[in-house]
């Protein structure tokens, strides 16, 4: 476990922008042991949406005076170094590459591991299909932490990946390295817009519901949720992860004519059910993430 090097990433966001960062937590691995943390809140100088204050407790008073997101990144990079970094998704990589964007900053350029991808492949019949969110892994493996701080969602994160190592050898070479099953097309699901997601995805045993005018044809958006996994259904419920807005109908949650898919995602949420609300455009950001 000498070689077992990286360090496991984590953020809350203020609202429904991926890049609305207001906490960052680093949970730092080295030789196979975790040797530091850092954690921060962040002004992310944008409203917070009450949805996600509810998740995460962080309230626009808590970041008052609170450096901006400029001025954590670069002491985060000190930290980062030359390792390779893993996240539980690569919903933060996402995050903080919008972010990144956002303050003209250059985003971290290193490898990184997707913990849940780790969970699933390590442990089949427990996180094979479904059940591999942060809280369900930490649950089975009796670790205890805060959920949705972004400091000890990192080290859970960090947790999971030396658990993976060190019961199966593998180094982190290895997880990069190791082959994908072979794709298979789309499968029909009744109408046009629904399909079974891709076992080979990275995001297999997730759902995902669009709303909205779409940029491409709804059919497209669909074959493309496919290839990550997703599992397109035509309604929100509580079996659904995402819900992906268009630029009508909901644009940004907290925007005025609301779909009612997203008004129902809401209530979902407010109920404590643990869903996305993304534009468009950050679901296509997120599909270059995980093609890159």
């Amino acid at each position: 476990m000498r070689d077992l090097n990286f360090t496991a990433i984590d953020v809350e966001t203020a609202n429904s922008d991926p890049g609305s960062i207001c906490q960052i937590g680093l949970a730092v691995v080295r030789q196979g042991k975790l040797a530091n943390t850092f954690v921060s809140l962040v002004d992310p100088g944008t409203d917070f949406n009450p949805r996600n204050t509810m998740i995460h407790k962080i309230t626009v008073d808590h970041v008052a005076g609170e450096p901006r997101f400029a001025e954590v990144f670069p002491r985060a990079l000190e930290i980062f170094g030359e390792h390779a970094i893993a996240s539980h998704t690569l919903f933060d990589r996402n995050a903080l590459g919008i972010a990144c964007e956002q303050a003209d900053l250059k985003m971290v350029e290193a490898d990184w591991v997707d913990t849940a991808a780790v969970a699933r492949a390590r442990w089949p019949q427990r996180f094979g299909r479904s059940g591999y969110g942060l809280k369900a892994v930490a649950k089975a493996f009796g670790i205890e932490f805060r959920h949705h701080d972004a400091g000890e969602d990192a080290r859970v994160c960090a947790e999971i990946l030396i658990r993976a190592c060190k019961e199966t050898g593998l180094t982190l070479e290895d997880w990069f390295s190791r082959p994908k099953p072979p794709r298979k097309r789309p499968e029909f699901a009744g109408k046009k817009v629904r399909r079974d997601g891709d076992p080979a995805g990275p995001l297999f045993g997730m759902a995902v519901v669009f709303t909205g005018d779409l940029s491409v044809p709804r059919e497209e958006a669909a074959d493309i949720a496919h290839g990550l996994g997703l599992c397109v259904k035509g309604s929100v419920s509580r079996k659904v992860s995402l819900l992906v807005v268009g630029s009508s109908g909901g644009r940004r949650p907290e925007w005025p004519e609301k779909s009612s898919k997203q008004l129902r995602a809401e209530t979902l949420i407010s109920e404590g059910h643990d869903m996305i609300v993304m534009s468009e455009t950050d679901f296509f950001r997120l599909v270059r993430e995980y093609s890159a």
